[in-house]
């Protein structure tokens, strides 16, 4: 996942922003120690050890009968994005793909990361085979060399 900017928006129209992170906040049991003298139960935001791992305010008090009722990602990194070439996660700009997956994780799933069985093609993709593949990147290279002088 992008690391975005994360805020909460509570049930008395309170604002909390936690700053930038990968994963979405949560609502947790009061730890903080300012939450817990000053009487609070709950807090929201990002508890340790993840309140180090990321960059802005971590942990906002809750009042008692506050809820956070919307958590809102915002200005979100935008990553490599990756496709499934013959078996192999490749980021999108090494043959100038699409870029179907936001994650390596989530390309993985799909294309197996270089550990599929033979002839393997994910469930409603298109796979060509590695024969086909070889002509398309040599082609690609004379066409290259001859529309671009190279």
């Amino acid at each position: 996942m992008a690391r975005c900017y994360w805020r909460g928006i509570t049930s008395t129209g309170r604002i909390l922003e936690v700053g930038l992170w990968e994963q979405p906040p949560t609502v947790s049991a009061a730890q903080y120690p300012s939450c817990v003298s000053s009487g609070y139960t709950r807090q929201f935001g990002y508890p340790p050890p993840l309140s180090t791992s990321g960059i802005g305010y971590s942990i906002w008090c809750l009042f008692n009968d506050e809820e956070v009722i919307q958590i809102e990602a915002y200005g979100c990194e935008q990553g490599p994005s990756y496709d499934c070439v013959n078996g192999d996660c490749l980021e999108a700009t090494v043959y100038d793909t699409p870029g179907i997956y936001q994650t390596l994780q989530e390309c993985q799933g799909d294309c197996g990361g270089g550990n599929c069985p033979e002839n393997y093609c994910p469930p409603g993709k298109t796979c060509i085979d590695s024969s086909k593949w070889s002509q398309i990147e040599s082609l690609s290279e004379a066409v290259r060399g001859k529309v671009c002088g190279g």
